[in-house]
């Protein structure tokens, strides 16, 4: 590496000297934009107020990597700058933080004025302008010109720049892309759950409350930190940004796990050699299975989302104390076999994959090829991986069946509050995780999983935030056969109305139970538009033509039917295709004389109201 080490100067900084000594500071004009959604600047939030809480001036908190190439140009009235490859994010939130604090500052000072508090008004002013001064612009003085201004030290990409500063000003413009909505939200976030708690008491003095408002901006610059990698050499900054990021952070934690435990193994040799070889197995798994892995396993046996970096968390928990006898180093082993373990297990979901092997249903209900199936639905068509690790710790506490009768819950639960209804999964994240972590609780006390609370839980978030109206609404808009993403969905619903038929045609008391011997593979199962997608002239209805991709036009072939009659008119299709199709709702379109607009608003709504039966937990 020689030749690489003078041009890169590794460094612990605080926060404040990051932007007092490294300004300008600014994103290359076309990087990524802003990305830190909601579950980013809550861990933010929430480690800046662990930091708080300890009441010290001790304690620290580290926030990571951060890259940047200096640059220098001696033409300019302040010559170095630097340009940012790795951090951004952090960088902007802290930014934003910062400029906040200067916002509610002003309001204090306006509030002082008000009752003419002259000593409360100077307070906030003092903090404000200090705030503003120091930290989050700079004077950029030309002699030759005779002019000064004033530029913000941190500068993003184009797409972002000019809405972040409005932000920052205190400006809610309305945002015209996603990254400037992520902008506007962190900015909400921040202001609401970390700097209003310090000025919401009325009854303290303004100074009083700008006093505690500068203690939260102490902690922020001087007690949170990152190690600053500064580069001359954009090439050399691109190359560590790339040995940083490619193995990708938790793979590094994993690698930091198997160093700690080795290492507290030394004196029991046998145990280091057998954990040495489980990290082995553990880390010839790709990078993004060993990061999700770890990431999935943490809440799925503590109950609560980890963040990373992991290490600490990982190390105080599995692994508290170093061994101090042989059978303490064989529960270090192991640990990381079940670390093992449970990876191929972890695998074996995420991919959609049944974890058990097929049985005769005869002798173990609920394990049908039906049962089986819903598990690839959950996790490849919608998508819904944020339950893997709910269904890990299913798993290892359950049976069969109780795995089979999670999968299919929560399949109901995801299509319809997350995928049709666009529900926010913060809050059934949370319930998994609480849920993932009772059910190993209940496998080690020798108890049964039950799934009663959790049902009433999800039932809870459907009722709030996706209840029928909702549900209708939302599948009437969303789900038409010209927006392409959408047609796995439609797959979804109409094969599960299909495989409650029986029940559906019964009255559909009690909760919804599907018959478990159709099995629609969604793979295999064609969509079929009853009135032609491309009516030939001859047969063109003009009342049909501006509802032809909506669901109630809207039928399926079944796994190797004869599913060629596209375009045909609807007589030809009624006898010659409908009327031997194995699928019932396909076959019940035969005994219709016609397809008109009146049949197509009886199935639409027909299907809607079926749709909000079939898709409930209670």
């Amino acid at each position: 590496m020689a030749g690489g080490v003078a041009s890169l100067e590794p460094r612990s900084e605080t926060i404040g000297d990051v932007f007092v000594k490294s300004h300008p500071l600014s994103v290359p004009r076309y990087q990524r934009a802003y990305a830190w959604t909601e579950d980013e600047v809550e861990e933010f939030v929430s480690d800046v107020n662990a930091l708080i809480s300890e009441n010290t001036g001790e304690g620290s908190h580290f926030f990571g990597g951060l890259v940047t190439i200096e640059k220098t140009d001696h033409t300019l009235s302040h010559p170095h700058s630097h340009q940012i490859v790795d951090g951004q994010q952090r960088l902007a939130t802290l930014y934003l933080t910062l400029a906040a604090i200067a916002r509610v500052a002003d309001a204090l000072a306006a509030e002082a004025d008000t009752t003419a508090d002259s000593v409360g008004a100077a307070s906030a002013r003092t903090l404000a302008a200090d705030t503003r001064d120091r930290f989050l612009m700079w004077r950029d003085s030309n002699v030759k010109t005779g002019t000064t201004s004033e530029r913000p030290r941190l500068l993003l990409s184009l797409a972002d720049n000019d809405y972040f500063h409005l932000v920052a000003e205190g400006t809610t413009n309305k945002p015209t892309r996603y990254s400037h909505t992520l902008i506007r939200e962190a900015d909400k976030m921040i202001v609401a759950q970390l700097i209003a708690p310090f000025v919401a008491d009325a009854a303290l003095p303004v100074s009083d409350r700008a006093q505690r408002l500068d203690q939260l901006r102490q902690k922020l610059l001087n007690q949170c930190h990152v190690i600053q990698i500064v580069s001359r050499d954009q090439d050399k900054a691109y190359q560590i940004f790339s040995i940083l990021n490619d193995r990708g952070r938790e793979l590094a934690d994993a690698e930091l796990l198997r160093s700690y435990t080795l290492e507290i193994l030394q004196k029991y040799p046998k145990q280091q050699e057998e954990a040495a070889q489980l990290w082995d197995e553990i880390l010839a798994a790709t990078t993004n299975e060993v990061r999700d892995f770890f990431l999935a396993y943490y809440p799925s046996v503590e109950g609560t989302r980890i963040t990373v970096p992991l290490f600490d968390k990982f190390r105080k928990i599995f692994f508290p104390a170093a061994p101090k006898k042989v059978a303490e180093a064989k529960l270090v082993v192991q640990q990381v076999r079940t670390f093992a373990d449970e990876l191929e297990m972890y695998k074996q979901l995420a991919d959609g994959v049944w974890p058990y092997e097929a049985t005769d249903s005869s002798t173990t209900p609920g394990t049908t090829a039906w049962a089986r199936d819903r598990l690839d639905r959950l996790v490849n068509v919608l998508k819904h991986k944020l339950c893997l690790p709910l269904l890990l710790a299913a798993v290892q506490s359950g049976t069969e069946k109780d795995l089979a009768e999670l999968v299919y819950m929560l399949e109901v639960f995801a299509f319809r509050y997350r995928n049709v209804c666009g529900g926010h999964v913060t809050g059934p994240s949370k319930v998994y995780y609480e849920h993932a972590k009772t059910a190993r609780e209940a496998f080690a006390a020798g108890k049964p999983v039950n799934w009663k609370e959790l049902r009433k839980a999800l039932q809870k978030f459907i009722d709030e935030s996706a209840n029928d109206k909702q549900f209708k609404a939302d599948l009437e808009d969303r789900l038409q056969y010209q927006h392409s993403t959408q047609r796995g969905h439609i797959r979804e619903l109409l094969t599960t109305i299909e495989e409650h038929r029986t029940w559906l045609s019964r009255g559909g008391k009690g909760k919804p139970k599907p018959s478990m011997e159709f099995v629609g593979d969604l793979r295999q199962s064609s969509l079929e538009h009853i009135y032609p997608q491309n009516a030939a002239k001859a047969h063109r209805d003009i009342q049909l033509e501006p509802v032809k991709q909506h669901l109630g036009n809207l039928t399926f072939f079944g796994p190797s039917e004869n599913n060629d009659a596209a375009n045909k008119p609807f007589a030809a299709k009624r006898e010659h295709y409908y009327k031997h199709s194995r699928v019932q709702m396909t076959s019940d379109l035969s005994d219709l004389p016609d397809w008109t607009e009146k049949e197509f608003q009886e199935r639409q709504t027909r299907l809607l109201a079926e749709a909000c039966e079939v898709f409930r937990l209670q």
